[in-house]
């Protein structure tokens, strides 16, 4: 009973609604009709602009992260190509270094080889200058006239005063290999070589070990050759 008595009363109020709508419209002038048809063609007209506006943004937004998307692999792959391009150079560089390198040695290899070839020889040469020297100066002494040998080390040199002190040795006596300094003249066309050079008398030093070539002249000893065998020092190098 209370339910019908609602319904009634929401059906009279919904026939009002209408009747009052309709009230209205047929109480609106032609001007008033015509007005608000205008507006809401205008309200149209601007909710399907705003929409147009959304449509067209939304479709930008779409095309700039696809045209920055295709940007970032475009450069992800130059700098992929770079990076290859560096490493391929880096190899090769590595590899020419390498290469010179292993040149540099090989080439330093030579010239050490070289080098001790010369050596050698040139310590040959020297070897077979000094037994020509000392051969020759056996050669002279044996025949000269008068002539002697001795065998020494130098004590003193005065090349001003042409005199040399030699503390002979004494092969034949193991109780007393070395006689007393004894001081000589050293005659003015007396030869002094080393290792096949001559030298003069000023270069003679203390502690060379000499083989002097020594002839008698008037009841006095004259020096007449001297031959550095071995330099002073040269034992303890």
């Amino acid at each position: 009973m209370k339910s019908g008595a609602l319904a009634w009363i929401v059906g009279l109020v919904v026939a009002g609604g209408a009747l009052a709508v309709v009230a209205h419209r047929a109480a609106e002038s032609p001007q008033e009709r015509q007005a608000n048809l205008e507006f809401q063609q205008r309200k149209d007209r601007i909710k399907d602009q705003e929409q147009e506006v959304k449509d067209t943004t939304r479709q930008k937004k779409e095309q700039l992260a696809d045209a920055t998307k295709a940007k970032m692999a475009d450069i992800k792959t130059d700098a992929n190509r770079a990076l290859d391009n560096l490493e391929t150079k880096a190899d090769q560089t590595k590899e020419h270094l390498n290469d010179r390198a292993d040149a540099v040695e090989q080439n330093l290899d030579r010239q050490l080889d070289q080098a001790k070839d010369e050596l050698k020889f040139s310590k040959e040469a020297m070897e077979v200058r000094e037994d020509r020297a000392e051969d020759a100066a056996k050669a002279d002494s044996a025949n000269a006239p008068n002539a002697d040998q001795v065998s020494g080390t130098v004590t003193a040199v005065d090349a001003g005063a042409r005199t040399v002190s030699v503390r002979e040795e004494l092969s034949s006596s193991p109780t007393q290999p070395f006689r007393s300094p004894t001081q000589l003249i050293v005659d003015a066309g007396a030869k002094v070589e080393h290792a096949g050079q001559r030298l003069a008398l000023s270069d003679v030093q203390a502690g060379d070990h000499v083989i002097l070539q020594i002839r008698d002249s008037a009841g006095q000893r004259m020096v007449t050759g001297i031959l550095i065998m071995q330099r002073a020092g040269a034992a303890a190098r």
